[in-house]
């Protein structure tokens, strides 16, 4: 079944639609210079206020973002610090499947004093080494400002 054709008739007028009018007709009137300039002020004070409070807010929040890195940092160093004390106690806990207790405790104390004595002199190589290169860097800046000195006396 076809529909009956519609019959054309013209559009109602929309009193929502505004007629068409030339653009003379809508241009806004013009402002004062100054009043431009004020609202102008305004607008950059307006913006400089939210990029202060941006700023503010950012800050804030770094602010609080190293406060919690630094406490988690922290906490993980302080778990840290006892692993060496736990790996010493497993050690003497696995060693007294075959040893009595007090000899366990005796031989990783004897470990522990071995590994600390050589990471002493370890370390005190290194010192030596480096107090000789300075020594030796100081002595020669010294012969430098002497000679300096008595080649103009």
């Amino acid at each position: 079944m076809r529909r009956p054709p519609r019959a054309f008739s013209a559009p109602e007028e929309n009193p929502r639609r505004t007629r068409k009018t030339s653009p003379m007709a809508t241009a806004p009137e013009p402002q004062p210079t100054a009043e431009v300039v004020r609202r102008l002020v305004a607008d950059v004070v307006r913006l400089l206020q939210a990029y202060r409070d941006a700023l503010g807010a950012q800050a804030r929040a770094t602010r609080r973002d190293i406060a919690m890195a630094s406490l988690m940092t922290g906490a993980a160093l302080a778990l840290a610090a006892l692993v060496p004390a736990l790996a010493v106690a497993a050690l003497i806990l696995v060693l007294t499947l075959w040893l009595p207790a007090w000899l366990a405790v005796l031989g990783v104390l004897v470990l522990v004093l071995a590994t600390s004595a050589g990471l002493v002199a370890l370390s005190l190589r290194r010192l030596r080494r480096r107090r000789a290169a300075w020594s030796s860097q100081v002595g020669e800046e010294v012969r430098w400002l002497r000679n300096l000195f008595h080649r103009e006396s």
